[in-house]
């Protein structure tokens, strides 16, 4: 797995889904407030931006985590728990479509 180049900067992990949903994936075992701030910028291109992190975040992390918009998922052990939805989509329509064509040829040159 490589990390995906997005305006000058790189997210850990991209999805395009077959309804046309781009997300932004980015992963961390720990210090919230670093990845926080990652995902939030990640808003302004993808249409879902998530926190995947390998512990239960503060109850004021996810509240921040809320207020921003983002989404977060906790993998402890084997199991993974949604524990904060993304908000709804307030990203720069340019940016998006570009990253949209970026990921599609990305994707055709690995299958």
């Amino acid at each position: 797995m490589r990390e995906f180049p997005v305006s000058g900067r790189r997210v850990d992990l991209a999805a395009l889904t077959k309804s046309g949903v781009l997300s932004a994936f980015e992963l961390k075992l720990d210090d919230f407030g670093r990845v926080l701030e990652q995902a939030v910028y990640n808003r302004q291109t993808f249409d879902r931006s998530w926190i995947v992190i390998g512990r239960t975040p503060r109850d004021s992390s996810l509240n921040d985590a809320s207020r921003f918009g983002v989404g977060v998922i906790t993998i402890i052990g084997d199991q993974a728990k949604i524990l904060v939805t993304p908000g709804t989509p307030s990203c720069d329509r340019t940016a998006r479509d570009r990253s949209v064509v970026r990921l599609k040829l990305v994707g055709e040159m690995n299958v």
